[in-house]
């Protein structure tokens, strides 16, 4: 007479664990190398199957490397791969990654993928969106491999193809700097180029700056050391940009110059004007801001501005 076997949740023999009846008798288990398979329960509990079939390759204890790094890195990625409960799952078996059939032995694994160069690589897939293989695995450090997560995207600059780590690194930023300078839409030449502590709001007033010298240069507009600024020659015909000028005075006295160029707008600060114009800054990068030594915004004299730091 056959003997009848109670089964419930989370009961384990030997190797395989229960996790819910399938039909009748037939359970679906977990063996602890991560596999499911489904199993009659009397054959499981009489002890007639202890393993999914791993035991035959897997858990065989004839490598003698059941402790070694290389044996726990193939079992880790079957755990991503094959186990829900994982916290890395929905990273990897969640996305369809799994272990090639192939390394369902470690003996076979081992044979492709040899030792561990140090004790700083570990198992890295070369293509992220494809499973565990020996076409498609290295040895890698956790620098390399951080070059090749998804979330790190490949940036084209001056007709070079490198990682957003790898850009960083090369011109001496923090990664975080250049990818939230990116993500708050500056141009990659920006992000990659600006010192450290510059803000988008320091670059944008080096650009303007540069619109100013380039209106100045070309006569676009003029001003002298009273404090004056002139609109210069306005461009007319078909070829050249269309330049409309307006000087505005704020409540507080402050001038200001308004430029329309085709479709752009500036509003320049007449004492930056004149502050470009007639008085040095031998340290643009930290000097950046033009103050009144009066106090007085009204007066724009030359002798009565400076270059200053921001406070």
């Amino acid at each position: 007479m056959t003997k009848k076997y109670h089964v419930k949740t989370g009961d384990t023999f030997h190797d395989l664990t229960a996790l819910q009846p399938v039909r009748l008798s037939l359970w679906q288990w977990r063996c602890r190398c991560d596999q499911l398979v489904e199993k009659q329960a009397n054959l499981v509990c009489s002890g007639h199957v202890k393993s999914c079939g791993c035991r035959k390759g897997w858990d065989q204890t004839s490598h003698g490397m059941t402790t070694t790094k290389e044996y726990h890195a193939l079992k880790d990625a079957k755990r991503r791969c094959n186990n829900p409960d994982h916290p890395q799952y929905r990273h990897y078996g969640g996305r369809g990654i799994q272990v090639c059939e192939r390394w369902s032995r470690f003996e076979h694994f081992f044979a492709d993928m040899g030792y561990a160069p140090s004790h700083v690589h570990s198992l890295d897939r070369i293509d992220n969106n494809k499973g565990y293989s020996p076409d498609n695995c290295r040895w890698a450090t956790q620098k390399e491999q951080a070059n090749n997560t998804r979330a790190n995207h490949m940036i084209n600059y001056n007709g070079e193809q490198k990682t957003l780590t790898q850009w960083a690194e090369h011109v001496g930023l923090h990664r975080s700097l250049v990818d939230e300078r990116l993500r708050s839409d500056w141009s990659v030449d920006r992000a990659l180029n600006t010192p450290k502590g510059q803000t988008q709001q320091d670059v944008k007033r080096r650009e303007k700056d540069k619109v100013i010298l380039s209106l100045l240069a070309a006569g676009r507009i003029d001003c002298d050391k009273e404090g004056n600024v002139y609109s210069g020659a306005i461009g007319k015909g078909s070829n050249g940009p269309k330049h409309k000028y307006k000087l505005r005075t704020k409540r507080n006295g402050t001038k200001t110059l308004g430029v329309s160029i085709d479709r752009y707008s500036y509003n320049f600060y007449v004492a930056r004007i004149i502050a470009l114009k007639f008085i040095k800054n031998d340290n643009p990068i930290n000097h950046c801001q033009v103050r009144h030594k009066d106090g007085e915004p009204a007066n724009n004299h030359v002798t009565n501005l400076y270059w200053a730091s921001p406070s």
